[in-house]
Parts: C-alpha cells; sequence; structure tokens
C-alpha cells in the first residue's frame, strides 16, 4: 500500500519495491506501480550473506522479467570472495542478460570496494550517505565524491 500512495503522490520519480517480498504478486504490483507513473527499482536485500553467483544473477534476471526498470542487488559479504562473486555476477548480467541498467552493491567494510568499482562490472550507480548511512559500509558523500574523481581521472 505504501508503494501505491506514493507513487500516487506524484512526488517520487522511482519507488523502491522489495520485489522477493511479494512472491508471485511482484508482476501485478510493478505494473500498477507504472500505471500510476513511477518507476520501478527493484531490489533484492540479503543483509546475513551473499548467495552464489548463479543464484545473484538469476535474481536480477527474474526482477528484470517481472517489469522492474532497474534491478537492484546488496548483499552481505563474508569474505572476499563474496565481494568478486558480486561483481561478477554484475558483469555477466549486464554482459549476457540485461536490457536496463543494474545496481549492485556489497555492503561493509569488506564491500566498500563494490560501491567504488562496480561501474567497471556494470553497475549503474552507487550510494553515499548524507549524514548518517542507511547501510553498513556507506560511505559518506563527499567522501565518495572525492575517490570516484580520483577513480574516473584515472581512466
Amino acid at each position: 500500500a505504501l508503494n501505491l500512495a506514493v507513487a500516487d503522490s506524484a512526488q517520487a520519480d522511482f519507488v523502491d519495491v522489495e520485489v522477493f517480498s511479494l512472491g508471485v504478486n511482484a508482476r501485478s504490483h510493478i505494473a500498477e506501480i507504472h500505471h500510476r507513473g513511477a518507476y520501478v527499482i527493484g531490489s533484492s536485500h540479503d543483509f546475513e550473506k551473499t548467495p552464489k553467483k548463479e543464484e545473484l544473477v538469476r535474481r536480477m534476471r527474474w526482477m528484470q522479467e517481472v517489469g522492474a526498470d532497474i534491478p537492484k542487488l546488496a548483499v552481505m559479504p563474508t569474505c572476499t570472495k563474496d565481494v568478486l562473486d558480486l561483481l561478477d555476477a554484475t558483469r555477466e548480467m549486464t554482459e549476457a542478460y540485461a536490457d536496463r541498467p543494474v545496481i549492485t552493491m556489497s555492503m561493509a567494510p569488506l564491500g566498500v570496494i563494490s560501491r567504488l568499482s562496480g561501474e567497471l562490472f556494470g553497475s549503474a550507480m552507487t550510494f553515499g550517505a548524507v549524514g548518517s548511512v542507511s547501510a553498513p559500509g556507506q560511505i559518506p558523500v563527499d567522501q565518495l565524491n572525492q575517490c570516484l574523481t580520483i577513480f574516473h581521472n584515472a581512466l
């Protein structure tokens, strides 16, 4: 109901929907948000672990199939391989399956590198914190801007 109310308000261009919580209703819910004039970021958050690479790709493909305008994954790494798996899943999705932008990030200190270098693997954007962070590993926006400027100037 909240997603639909936000779409009705015309105060937001995008509504972020945790699509896997909707199950079989995801497609119709996304279609209704579109009907009400908003775009949908289809999200999948895992605050405990990073699923296997194949599962990450499957989730992004499913979000795309049910109509999310931008599939988004945020996962918790338990080791550096988890971060590499997320980045490789992002690369595979954007190279082989995506017909729209995708957003991916690995959280916590281990995942910070994904927030800085995700675009090299196909992630369309990153998130910086203004004030307090909303997810573990988020970088204050002024520091993020400095890092990305250095990074972009080196390319």
